[in-house]
């Protein structure tokens, strides 16, 4: 990777890792009038938050390990610091998928993309694929990697899940269904996570594909 390219990914790097906790300072203060935001840390049950804030600590990683490339300190990134890169831009692009697929159309777009949500719900999640699959170098990123990617909602399923059947699905803002996953009833949420897991692999499994493609692309032209 060129020097050029370094310092770009380092900027797209620092100014996601910054805007992740500037946009879950705008939900926290601003709870109330966006749709899926909760006061403190109330704000950390929700993937999104969750997803993105793993998304800043690989991109402060990704960014420092680039930072000592441009210094000659090591030839280039460490697979690890990739690999979680690519884990943590997995797990936004469900958090992206899930918004226009299944919350846009049941609370409305405008409610998804209102105020921090709209940096977490879009603009970064898209910046992240964007930038491991078009700036990033081509790893040799396999199928345990693929799998390693599902592993974030692996966790954040299994404790939803065990959070409704040990208190209950309650109601309004007591809710602890507030992705609204019980709505074919409880019997249906194995069936939900199945398919979130499979939709988190598949979602691997593109950023990767395309990840190699076009940097092979890059190569050739």
């Amino acid at each position: 990777m060129s020097r050029k390219k370094r310092l770009v990914v380092i900027a797209i790097d620092v100014f996601i890792a910054v805007m992740v906790v500037v946009a879950w300072a705008m939900l926290v203060f601003g709870a109330g009038s966006e749709r899926l935001a909760a006061n403190g840390l109330g704000s950390l049950k929700y993937f999104t938050v969750l997803s993105n804030f793993l998304l800043a600590a690989a991109s402060l990683v990704h960014a420092i390990c680039q930072v000592r490339c441009l210094q000659g300190a090591v030839p280039d990134v460490p697979r690890a610091a990739h690999v979680l890169k690519y884990v943590a831009t997995t797990a936004v692009g469900l958090t992206f998928l899930t918004v226009m697929l299944f919350l846009g159309p049941l609370f409305g777009y405008p409610l998804m993309f209102e105020g921090g949500n709209l940096w977490l719900h879009l603009a970064l999640p898209v910046l992240a694929i964007v930038e491991l699959c078009v700036l990033d170098s081509p790893y040799e990123l396999g199928l345990r990697d693929n799998l390693a990617a599902v592993v974030p909602t692996l966790l954040y399923g299994i404790g939803y899940v065990a959070n409704i059947l040990i208190n209950g699905v309650g109601e309004g803002h007591a809710s602890n269904d507030w992705y609204g996953f019980t709505l074919w009833g409880l019997d249906k949420m194995p069936l939900v996570l199945a398919i979130m897991l499979l939709v988190s692999f598949l979602i691997g499994l593109a950023i990767r594909m395309a990840n190699k493609r076009i940097a092979l692309r890059r190569v050739s032209g």
